[in-house]
């Protein structure tokens, strides 16, 4: 009887080896795993701040080519004012005389054109200017 017993107790002594024994290689496993899953969250967190960093530059960009855009909008308006300026300015000095000839203004002078045409016109009128 005592034989038996202490066979049964090898055996169950055995069977706690075996299973510590597995309970180790599980927690070898497990230890494993972990480092594993450690390294890939490592690797995530590496690639996001990565992204972070990138997405950081895109908006610096952004607000640097908005800046640019503004700036050059305002010059656009600006031209365009400085341009439809110049383009009134040439409509009011391109007046007509009619019955004179193109470029006698300039040879005769302005005032000069101007007291012939109101003496020739209006010769009442043109007598009183001069005098």
């Amino acid at each position: 009887m005592v034989i038996r017993w202490m066979k049964r107790m090898e055996d169950k002594f055995n069977n706690m080896y075996k299973n510590q024994e597995e309970m180790k290689k599980n927690q070898e496993e497990m230890k494993n795993d972990i480092t594993a899953i450690k390294n890939s969250i490592e690797s995530i967190n590496s690639r996001l701040e990565e992204a972070e960093d990138h997405i950081s530059e895109l908006e610096d960009k952004v607000g640097k080519n908005t800046q640019a855009e503004h700036l050059l909008e305002k010059k656009i308006k600006k031209q365009e004012e400085s341009l439809r300026e110049l383009w009134d300015n040439m409509k009011r000095n391109n007046i007509r005389i009619i019955g004179v000839p193109e470029g006698e203004e300039t040879e005769q002078g302005m005032e000069n054109l101007f007291e012939e045409i109101m003496t020739e016109s209006f010769p009442d009128i043109g007598k009183e200017i001069l005098t």
